[in-house]
């Protein structure tokens, strides 16, 4: 299943999905065509930018459940 942030793939987003955020951050540029999934994509605006950020935090902070 899908879960914003979650880059290591454990079902809860924590520091140890810090880096592949950073990462994809940095990196910039489109996300995969669906279905692929983008974990960095917070807005859905097809994008890891840094109009993610605060998702990412407001994410991690607040413990990081994935649905």
């Amino acid at each position: 299943a899908f879960c914003a942030g979650d880059f290591n793939g454990d079902n809860v987003v924590t520091n140890a999905d810090t880096p592949g955020f950073v990462a994809a951050l940095l990196a910039g540029g489109a996300c995969p065509a669906p279905p692929a999934f983008c974990p960095g994509d917070f807005n859905s605006d097809g994008i890891v930018d840094g109009s993610d950020l605060p998702g990412f935090l407001a994410k991690l902070f607040a413990g990081g459940a994935c649905p």
